[in-house]
């Protein structure tokens, strides 16, 4: 368990750098330990929305295309990651120039969350800024980014992962 957990850790530290190479050998090496462990969704379930975030600041579309369809597929499962799956489809609507469909897809995921869930609030809204960049609406995309800086600094959910995201995004559109 410990040892497909730190794989896992190397496996989105180098996806997140946009190392895929490197990413997709510990996601072949680890593949087997899942099947000899049997059931670790925990886990496994991790590896569509955290990649998604990676692919997402890389702009891997086919990456973000796979994870929309892993998340999709878990989804229908019963896995609640409609906001995780949403987000990503913002994103990869964005990469396509599409964003028309972004924004749709980024006020389902804004929308299917509580109030009190920053984690993925965070997330989605980052994305969002991200859009309202790409169509030049540069105080949009700078109060958006503000917005979710504001979760990520706050101290009952700081991530880190966000906060970085966010930062990025106010850098570039200033």
């Amino acid at each position: 368990f410990f040892d497909v957990s730190a794989e896992m850790v190397r496996l989105f530290y180098h996806r997140l750098r946009g190392e895929e190479e490197v990413a997709r050998a510990i996601e072949a090496r680890v593949e087997p330990m899942f099947v000899q462990l049997g059931s670790m969704w925990l886990i496994q379930s991790q590896r569509p929305w955290v990649s998604s975030f990676a692919y997402s600041i890389t702009h891997d579309v086919l990456g973000l295309k796979r994870c929309i369809e892993d998340l999709d597929r878990l989804c229908k499962a019963g896995y609640r990651f409609e906001a995780f799956r949403d987000t990503a489809r913002g994103e990869y609507y964005r990469e396509r120039g599409q964003l028309g469909r972004a924004h749709e897809a980024l006020a389902r995921a804004l929308a299917a969350l509580p109030d009190e869930e920053s984690f993925r609030r965070q997330r989605a809204l980052t994305a969002l800024s991200e859009v309202y960049l790409a169509e030049g609406k540069l105080r949009e995309a700078m109060e958006t980014a503000e917005e979710a800086m504001a979760l990520a600094c706050d101290p009952e959910s700081i991530h880190l992962t966000w906060r970085c995201a966010g930062r990025a995004h106010c850098v570039g559109g200033r």
